[in-house]
């Protein structure tokens, strides 16, 4: 399966694990790890400048069970997503919108939290968030609420047997992260479905979602070349529509369809009554 996943969902799968066990190692010998840099903190970020963790905390975890529990969730709807959308479109809404987005306004919110309770200041601003459930709450609302706009009737079965409205979906995600998985941030996952509400409904600035034909233009661009040229790349072509990897067999219809209407309209004319290509007799004649 791994094999024919598009890059972003590669990345996605990959990168969390791969920092999970760096940390591993590098916590045995060094006592240090790469998520201590990662870590969403209000406190390095405000009085350290560490505006790197505004971009890199999804990828840091706090417990191998919660990577787990969030790749499951998480890799169906990225993938999806990603094969309906495109690759460069999916992977700059996520990073942009359902990561850094969601931890600027968490650090703006408990800033303004704990001016307004001093006594709980220090105690929120220590605080440190991980982990990619922000996405998983982000993507099912965007999945789900654009199926429901769709019109799709494709309803999800939750364990096999309760049939799930796209529209209840999302909520039992947000839910489910809060309430069950530790160490989620009820505050960043809200943020994130909002993101993910108005996005859908088309309710954020454009300069922010841009279109699909500055994506289209994107592709285009040298330095993109390392990632259109990746195996199973999804192109994003201008209309909306997002092609799948080309397909030959599509191409030959296509051409055969083209050549056979010719060959039928070519055919119709050597036969008109002007160029009948038979010898003719008159009837009634000896």
């Amino acid at each position: 399966m791994l094999l024919s996943l598009p890059p972003f969902s590669v990345f996605a799968l990959i990168a969390p694990y791969v920092i999970y066990l760096l940390d591993s190692i590098l916590l045995l010998v060094y006592s240090q790890s790469i998520s201590q840099w990662c870590f969403l903190s209000v406190e390095k970020v405000l009085n350290g400048l560490q505006v790197q963790r505004l971009v890199l905390y999804p990828l840091s975890s706090t417990s191998f069970a919660k990577l787990l529990i969030t790749t499951i969730w998480l890799l169906p709807e990225l993938y999806k997503l990603e094969k309906r959308h495109g690759t460069i479109k999916v992977a700059w809404l996520t990073l942009l919108l359902y990561t850094l987005l969601p931890g600027l306004g968490y650090v703006i919110l408990i800033t303004a939290i704990s001016f307004s309770m001093p006594t709980y200041d220090q105690g929120l601003k220590d605080v440190v968030y991980a982990g990619m459930t922000g996405w998983v709450v982000a993507l099912i609302f965007w999945s789900y609420l654009e199926d429901d706009r769709n019109g799709s009737s494709d309803n999800r079965m939750l364990p096999g047997s309760i049939r799930i409205p796209n529209k209840v979906m999302p909520m039992l995600a947000l839910l489910f992260f809060v309430f069950l998985v530790p160490d989620s941030s009820f505050l960043l996952n809200l943020i994130s479905a909002v993101i993910g509400y108005l996005y859908v409904h088309e309710k954020l600035p454009k300069i922010l979602t841009f279109s699909d034909e500055s994506f289209a233009r994107f592709e285009k661009k040298p330095w993109l070349s390392p990632l259109i040229s990746a195996p199973n790349y999804v192109p994003v072509n201008e209309n909306g529509v997002y092609l799948p990897i080309a397909n030959s067999n599509s191409t030959s219809f296509v051409n055969t369809s083209y050549s056979n209407n010719n060959n039928n309209n070519n055919n119709s004319t050597a036969t008109s009554p002007g160029s009948f290509p038979g010898q003719g007799y008159r009837l009634g004649s000896s």
